[in-house]
């Protein structure tokens, strides 16, 4: 019996003392010091996304046309995800939590570390709509036969999906790519970009 007594003080002196359960010293400030920058990172991502947009109108192609909506849905959505995420920042920075920090260490590395990988989660989520929409792009212009194929889980035989994943994604081109890859009419006049 008092081994028992013995054990069950020992986890609850290591559980409280938070040895190596959640995260090392100095832990907590480094998640939270990462934050802005992921969250400059996606807005620098949106800065991009904004102009492969416009891009995209200038180019007027009769075929992309009908996937600008789609686009402007992912831009926007893209938009509202990055307020979010200042949103939720200020809401770790500012927390009782945060400036009690000695009291309920626990607690605070939680909220950080949870909120950063829903900001990280969010960032695949967008970068996977656009390669979606940069592929439909691509079979628009050239058809199912020339756009590479998107990879499914049904169709995994003898690589692993995420490899197949990550080369699909290396061949969808941007939209710069895609829109001067465009073929010009025939007997349209040629426009010298220097005069």
């Amino acid at each position: 019996m008092p081994k028992t007594v013995l054990l069950v003080l020992l986890i609850g002196l290591l559980s409280l003392s938070g040895c190596r359960l959640y995260g090392g010293y100095g832990t907590t400030e480094a998640i939270t010091a990462q934050m802005p920058k992921s969250i400059e990172l996606f807005g620098d991502e949106l800065a991009r996304a904004e102009g492969d947009l416009n891009l995209l109108k200038q180019a007027a192609h009769p075929d992309l046309m009908p996937l600008v909506p789609f686009f402007e849905e992912i831009v926007e959505e893209h938009r509202m995800m990055i307020a979010d995420h200042e949103e939720l920042y200020q809401e770790v920075v500012e927390s009782p939590a945060m400036k009690n920090f000695v009291l309920t260490k626990v607690g605070v590395y939680r909220k950080a570390h949870r909120t950063l990988g829903a900001m990280v989660g969010d960032h695949d989520t967008i970068r996977g709509k656009y390669q979606d929409i940069l592929h439909d792009m691509q079979v628009a212009l050239m058809g199912e036969e020339a756009a590479p194929k998107k990879i499914s889980w049904d169709e995994y035989q003898q690589s692993p999906i995420y490899y197949e994943q990550i080369r699909w994604r290396l061949e969808t081109p941007t939209v710069q790519r895609l829109i001067n890859a465009i073929p010009e009419p025939e007997g349209a006049a040629v426009v010298d970009p220097a005069n």
